[in-house]
């Protein structure tokens, strides 16, 4: 009787190790998933729109830069205005700036938890904004040179016509 019970124990005590070693592969196997989770795979760091928005931010800078030199040199605008265009420029500088650091985010590894795919749809996202403000940047700085080309000719009309009449 001591021997089946002795038997018995080992049956139990070798099932026992045996659930416990199909756990732990269970446990390594999802774990292997969820630490894949935190590596951005090839496709994600080569797709296209991730570039599109680098080039985007780029274009961004650039434009930013030569018409707020343009519209700071320009005397058709007074302090108040070129304070309102400056604070509509900081803005976006905040917001470029942000896009670059939270695709940054998405193509690092180790820094999120996330599928392929949803690391492309935050990328596309990210291209959205990104693509919406260099939008808004262009039409922004077309009227606001509209605004400067119609007060040059108003003033252009004004002093052709105080020299016709001859007016102080």
């Amino acid at each position: 009787m001591l021997r089946q019970m002795y038997t018995g124990y080992e049956v139990l005590r070798q099932g026992y190790h045996r659930v416990g070693a199909i756990s732990q592969d269970s446990y390594d196997l999802h774990r292997a998933f969820l630490d894949g989770l935190l590596v951005a795979g090839p496709t994600i760091r080569a797709y296209p729109r991730a570039a599109g928005i680098i080039e985007d931010q780029r274009a961004l800078m650039k434009e930013y830069a030569e018409a707020r030199s343009v519209f700071g040199h320009d005397k058709h605008f007074n302090p108040e205005e070129l304070s309102y265009l400056s604070g509509v420029y900081n803005s976006l500088i905040t917001q470029s700036l942000q896009n670059l650091s939270d695709l940054a985010l998405v193509l690092s590894d180790g820094q999120l938890r996330m599928s392929d795919a949803e690391r492309l749809s935050a990328i596309d996202h990210i291209y959205q904004m990104s693509h919406d403000q260099l939008s808004f940047l262009r039409s922004f700085n077309d009227r606001n040179r509209q605004v400067a080309i119609s007060r040059a000719a108003a003033e252009n009309d004004r002093l052709t016509l105080k020299a016709l009449y001859d007016i102080n």
